[in-house]
């Protein structure tokens, strides 16, 4: 089932977070719907493969001189939170998702059912475009207390950078 027909029967995605005990009857019954729908499993990913999918991502950071301002991975979804850098947001996040997924198959840590043609990753991808400092330091402070809102540890990747600022920043915020 695609992401269309997961919309017509579930609708909206919202930002309500709620423990799956404290949803009402209601939406119990349709999240359980929803995941009679899906074309495979979702993947989750344990303690030692989110620590190789942030390596990966920390690579790919590097080698294409990105920085990352924030990254938060969890077993179900990751935010990042990186710096423009003269190319188009969205082939920026699909390599990460193929450099990731790539280097899970060669340490043989992709979750089960993956395979580099069936990505650990969703189709797809949201992207916030953000100009303004105060949106960005929203986005920073966001995804670095996402782990923390799930019940998980904090996350402090090696190759996240502090944000410096739009100002000081060489790169051009807008297209």
């Amino acid at each position: 089932m695609g992401s269309e027909e997961l919309f017509q029967v579930g609708g909206e995605a919202t930002a309500k977070k709620f423990a799956f005990e404290q949803i009402d009857a209601h939406e119990r019954c349709k999240h359980e719907l929803l995941q009679t729908k899906l074309i495979r499993q979702p993947v989750i990913l344990n303690a030692v493969q989110i620590i190789a999918v942030a390596a990966a991502k920390e690579q790919y950071f590097a080698t294409n001189h990105i920085q990352a301002w924030a990254v938060a991975i969890l077993p179900c979804h990751v935010h990042v939170v990186f710096a423009r850098c003269g190319r188009k947001s969205e082939s920026i996040v699909d390599e990460l998702k193929q450099c990731t997924n790539q280097q899970m198959m060669v340490e043989r840590m992709q979750p089960a059912g993956c395979t580099l043609e069936r990505s650990i990753w969703a189709d797809g991808r949201w992207i916030v475009y953000l100009d303004k400092e105060q949106a960005i330091e929203s986005a920073i402070a966001y995804a670095m207390n996402n782990p923390k809102e799930s019940g998980r540890p904090s996350q402090n990747w090696p190759f996240v950078v502090p944000f410096p600022g739009i100002e000081s920043n060489i790169v051009s915020y807008r297209d």
